[in-house]
């Protein structure tokens, strides 16, 4: 399959996958992301790209200001590929809008990450760790707390949010949580700048030539623990369609399947059952 058709084809499943927008946008979406997968011919459709960036922006519009920032990515894409395939060329056009786009979502994301002093220092995935029910699990299984730890915390703060400055939480804080959220930050920011390094690089030089080997790495690392697969597998499809080698497309095929396997699997919890019952 040509990179430029099985990128759209991802992007469908995702949209497919993932839920956009509210009740009145989503069967829409859905019913589109369908209908270019079956349809004859549908999948290279400008006009149905199209309808799909003006739903894809009006769920942002909707969730304004605290719309996630895969929701303008995803429209952003969609109508990339509106443009390829109104394009004599589709597969240059989307090659290299999926390559900037890309490389510019993960240089932004680091500027804006390496710039906050609460997400340098470890605050940021501290609290995450702590308050967020997301990733009690994992926290859990990496740490000395427990789930009744974690209940405590997240009443205090829902009653107080200062809880965490006074430092007034009813346990100490292990050193264990402050170890994987100083891990978790720089860790997040040396993976994500060589990302943006390496999709930016010039073409034809070796950083160029490993940007699928760093984002496939991020793909297989972040979503293991970040529960968001909706924007691992939109950067899986915009990624394909810049991608020359065969065998990378077939690590961002396996990566685009273990990230549901993350999503779907409660691998933390089961993790932490095991180690309870030994």
């Amino acid at each position: 399959m040509e990179p430029v058709e099985l990128s759209a084809r991802l992007t469908l499943l995702a949209l497919l996958f993932t839920h956009i927008g509210s009740w009145h946008v989503r069967p829409l979406v859905l019913l589109l992301a369908g209908y270019g997968l079956l349809a004859p011919g549908a999948l290279r459709s400008s006009l149905l790209w199209l309808a799909l960036a003006a739903l894809s922006g009006w769920r942002a519009l909707e969730d304004w200001p605290l719309a996630d920032k895969h929701a303008y990515l995803l429209a952003y894409w969609c109508l990339a590929l509106s443009i390829a395939f109104f394009a004599s060329d589709p597969a240059k056009v989307l090659s290299h809008q999926g390559r900037w786009l890309i490389g510019l979502v993960f240089l932004l994301a680091v500027v804006q990450k390496g710039s906050t002093p609460n997400f340098v220092d470890g605050t940021f995935f501290a609290t995450l760790y702590l308050l967020d029910p997301r990733f009690e699990d994992l926290t859990v299984l990496l740490t000395s707390l427990g789930y009744a730890d974690l209940d405590v915390a997240r009443r205090m703060m829902e009653s107080d949010f200062r809880v965490l400055t006074r430092t007034s939480l009813p346990f100490a804080i292990p050193g264990s949580l402050r170890a994987i959220a100083w891990f978790s930050t720089w860790w997040s920011l040396l993976e994500q700048a060589a990302v943006a390094i390496a999709f930016l690089a010039p073409a034809g030089s070796w950083l160029h030539g490993k940007r699928d080997f760093f984002l496939v790495l991020f793909c297989l690392t972040a979503y293991a623990v970040a529960p968001v697969p909706g924007f691992g597998w939109l950067l899986i499809a915009m990624a394909v369609s810049q991608c020359g080698s065969g065998r990378w497309r077939t690590m961002y095929l396996i990566s685009f399947g273990m990230l549901a396997l993350y999503y779907y699997v409660p691998w933390a919890n089961i993790l932490v059952s095991i180690f309870d019952a030994a």
